[in-house]
């Protein structure tokens, strides 16, 4: 029993984390796009949430505790679009130049997350 919780709980913490590298990236990535080049906010939410579903669909797969994960995930989720929001609102510079490492970065982690972590069995 004890291992099971402690592997549950190691998904969750994975599955999380992954979330949250994610969103974090992809307000970076929003926030990026919008200054760069112009474009209809709107599109651009609504193409970043899509990609967010996917994940998060590929996150509950992964860990296998859909409701816990399903929870999290809408947390977060939730957070993330009313950021988004908001900063879309306040109009809040950003700097380009740092945020396009950090969004390599996130990719980076990201990819690693869901394409090698899920092969490696937990």
């Amino acid at each position: 029993v004890v291992v099971v919780v402690v592997v549950v709980a190691i998904r969750v913490v994975v599955a999380t984390a992954a979330v949250v590298v994610v969103v974090a990236t992809a307000a970076v990535v929003v926030l990026v796009v919008v200054e760069k080049n112009s474009i209809s906010t709107v599109v651009v939410v609504v193409v970043v949430v899509v990609v967010v579903v996917v994940v998060v669909v590929v996150v509950v797969v992964v860990v296998k505790v859909v409701l816990v994960a399903v929870v999290v995930v809408v947390v977060i989720v939730l957070v993330w679009v009313v950021a988004t929001v908001v900063v879309v609102v306040v109009g809040l510079g950003i700097d380009v130049e740092v945020s396009d490492p950090v969004s390599v970065l996130g990719f980076a982690v990201t990819v690693f997350l869901f394409f090698v972590c899920p092969t490696i069995p937990l």
